[in-house]
């Protein structure tokens, strides 16, 4: 019974005595609550430093005497400079100070609650509640602009989806004109070839007879062929050259001649179609298909029998030429801008021509669809170099796309442009530098 009564009021004690201890460590100055759990004594009442380089009775905790390395047993006191004072800002936010701060004389703005000055050399007043309506005050207009801010990216979000529709159904009408226009062409193409090859196996004696004139006429043809293909071909180029140009110059740079180069490309590609038609007329037009009946029978009177009536017809076939190289060039002269007209008119104009067969018209349709064909090749490389281009993980960047903001500090005025470039363009003498 005597034991048991000394164990009754034992355990008591000992509460008692474990209470103190975590009532004295739940005290320890400069120590955060979620850290106290750190700052227990071992059975010895000893404790070991944070970093583990040292073993340090429990009592030289604060003690304003730096004992280890990195600071840990001086939380509350200036001893280690290379510790942290934890200040607890009831009503506001907590805050750290360096502990060499503590007790210095001066009222530390992470300290609001005056908690790092003791020691009574300076008296600081508690302005945590003043503080906390200023940073509330901060806060709530944060938010609403972050909330504009999101109102706004949804917007964009939106808008950015709709272009890519628009887009998509572009693409799709691009590549489903181009599979129907490529399918015509290598049809015409086969076409082609096989009159081709059929001229070749239904050779005439007359035609070898007539063969003299036929070829100064062929030879006529072909430069009258290779004439309106070299008119294609430059026009297709230049096409080309101001596609990548409108992509691919700098919107910020207000270079006129380029604008102005834009502003041609623009206007002239819908009526390329235009265009294309008329050259197509004029050949048809223009030139005389050899259409005469002639089935070889009557040899002599089928041939070119001197060398007088072929000159007559070569001198036919140059006029019909350079009426042709005139429409043409005409119709080149109203349907290109001014700027483009130096390009297709510089080359030498001569009196050419040929006779039109069954396999030249069908040379034409063939040249004509091929034309089509890398007009929509262009159209298409455009609508996928739009949808490929990274305009952020939503596309929320895609509207604000080369939208630039200016900076003016009185020497140069400087330009970023959003997903685009950066200028500084000199007030002294005008001149634009690319920064990147």
């Amino acid at each position: 019974m005597v034991l048991v009564t000394q164990a009754s009021w034992s355990l008591p004690c000992i509460l008692a005595a474990i209470q103190l201890v975590q009532a004295s460590s739940s005290t320890i100055k400069g120590v955060a609550p979620e850290k106290i759990a750190l700052y227990q004594p071992d059975r010895q009442q000893n404790w070991k430093c944070l970093d583990g380089s040292k073993t340090i009775p429990f009592k030289a905790i604060n003690d304003d005497y730096c004992d280890c390395p990195d600071g840990s047993d001086e939380p509350g006191t200036s001893a280690c400079p290379n510790g942290y004072f934890y200040c607890e800002n009831k009503g506001h936010l907590p805050g750290y100070i360096k502990s060499w701060a503590v007790n210095d004389g001066v009222c530390d703005e992470a300290c609001c609650d005056g908690s790092d000055e003791y020691n009574g050399l300076i008296q600081c007043a508690n302005r945590c509640k003043e503080m906390a309506q200023e940073y509330e005050k901060i806060q709530a207009e944060i938010r609403r602009l972050n909330n504009e801010g999101y109102a706004v990216k949804e917007k964009l979000i939106r808008e950015a989806e709709m272009t890519v529709r628009e887009w998509l159904e572009e693409k799709s009408k691009y590549e489903d004109a181009l599979a129907a226009k490529r399918g015509e062409l290598d049809r015409y193409e086969r076409e082609v070839k096989a009159l081709e090859k059929e001229g070749k196996q239904h050779t005439t004696t007359s035609e070898k007879q007539s063969h003299a004139c036929k070829q100064h006429n062929s030879a006529r043809q072909e430069i009258l062929e290779n004439r309106v293909k070299q008119l294609r071909e430059e026009i297709d180029t230049l096409v080309s050259i101001l596609h990548d140009l409108k992509r691919d110059h700098n919107h910020n740079y207000h270079d006129m001649a380029v604008k102005s180069a834009i502003t041609g490309y623009d206007e002239f590609l819908p009526r390329y179609e235009q265009l294309r038609g008329n050259m197509e007329e004029d050949l048809d037009a223009t030139i005389v298909v050899d259409d005469d009946g002639d089935d070889g029978d009557d040899d002599e009177e089928n041939t070119f029998e001197n060398e007088e009536y072929q000159q007559d017809a070569a001198e036919d076939t140059g006029k019909q030429v350079k009426t042709l190289t005139r429409k043409v060039l005409g119709k080149l002269d109203t349907l290109l801008p001014s700027s483009w007209k130096d390009r297709f008119f510089s080359f030498e104009q001569r009196d050419d021509g040929k006779t039109i067969s069954e396999l030249d018209k069908v040379r034409q349709v063939r040249d004509g669809l091929d034309v089509e064909v890398k007009g929509l090749e262009n159209q298409l490389r455009d609508v996928n170099d739009k949808l490929n281009f990274d305009y952020g993980k939503e596309k929320e960047w895609l509207k604000l796309k080369d939208t630039c903001v200016e900076k003016d500090d009185g020497e140069y005025i400087y330009s970023l442009c959003i997903l685009g470039g950066a200028n500084q363009k000199s007030h002294k003498d005008g001149s634009n530098i690319n920064l990147g």
